[in-house]
């Protein structure tokens, strides 16, 4: 019921007075309960040792999975706390066999997350595709994840296009799933933020003719029209926030779309040039007779 230290101690106290060769099977398990225990104490490095040991010793493949899955998180707990590298790679050792020992899709994509999570803070950026590569290709939820966890991968790397390439494969392949208007906006996104205005500006477009309704849809309006101002196309910027106003008035994008607006407004007046002043029909002459008339 979580008093992990009596519960420790109890299992002591049985590892003491047993017969094992009798009961092997219950003492297999009790190694198990006892190495969580000492996970919950945080016990790391005991922990790590005791679910190492019981998945060397049982055939319950359910079972070996929570002890990868442990030993894993153990050793990115003994990493966090002292900083020593031989943990972070037994941990990203231990989190690859948690994935390949994965019964269930829930477990997969679990497994998977942490195990690219882990490959990321480790820079071990090829290792991540290496393992992602396979899982990115299935047409079940986790081949979206996996194509998600792809494209986050390929953003540390700086590899703009291969993000969109992921993403774009999300949106073709998974039309029906909510990560696809995801992936289909943050195709904009990433390019934004990295001023490539042109690249920025098709996928807002492209998001907003697929997600009519979508809820990113006041966003996509907004950064289309910063995108057409950075371009210098600031009177279909300011029609862009235009709309933006009319369709969604209550939206915390308002106030800006205003503003840059106003801004767009004032650039495009100051790039017409002044109109040409109209002679006058006579030339007007300060001195009609001539230069030397004033002396």
């Amino acid at each position: 019921l979580g008093n992990w230290e009596e519960s420790k101690q109890n299992f002591k106290s049985y590892f003491a007075l047993n017969d094992f060769s009798k009961e092997a099977g219950y003492h297999t398990y009790a190694k198990f309960y006892y190495a969580y225990a000492l996970y919950r104490l945080t016990e790391y490095e005991e922990a790590f040792a005791c679910f190492k040991e019981f998945s060397e010793k049982t055939s319950n493949v359910s079972l070996v999975w929570k002890s990868y899955d442990y030993m894993t998180k153990s050793a990115l707990q003994l990493y966090s706390l002292s900083g020593a590298q031989n943990w972070q790679q037994k941990g990203l050792f231990w989190a690859q066999h948690t994935f390949e020992k994965s019964l269930t899709e829930e477990q997969k994509i679990a497994s998977l997350t942490q195990f690219v999570g882990m490959s990321i803070d480790a820079k071990n950026f090829d290792v991540a595709l290496s393992v992602l590569e396979k899982p990115s290709q299935e047409t079940s939820f986790l081949g979206m994840i996996a194509l998600f966890q792809k494209a986050e991968v390929f953003l540390k790397q700086k590899n703009l296009e291969a993000v969109d390439d992921s993403l774009a494969l999300i949106v073709q392949r998974f039309a029906q799933e909510q990560l696809a208007e995801d992936a289909s906006y943050k195709r904009g996104e990433i390019f934004y933020h990295s001023k490539q205005w042109d690249k920025a500006l098709e996928r807002f477009s492209n998001y907003r003719s697929r997600y009519g309704n979508g809820k990113y849809y006041d966003s996509a309006l907004y950064f289309s029209g910063q995108c057409l101002v950075e371009l210098h196309q600031q009177t279909r910027g300011i029609m862009m926030f235009k709309d933006l106003v009319q369709h969604s008035g209550d939206s915390p994008h308002v106030f800006s779309a205003l503003c840059k607006a106003s801004l767009a407004f004032s650039l495009a007046r100051a790039a017409i040039p002044p109109p040409l002043q109209k002679p006058s029909k006579e030339p007007h002459f300060p001195y009609p007779d001539g230069p030397y008339s004033a002396r």
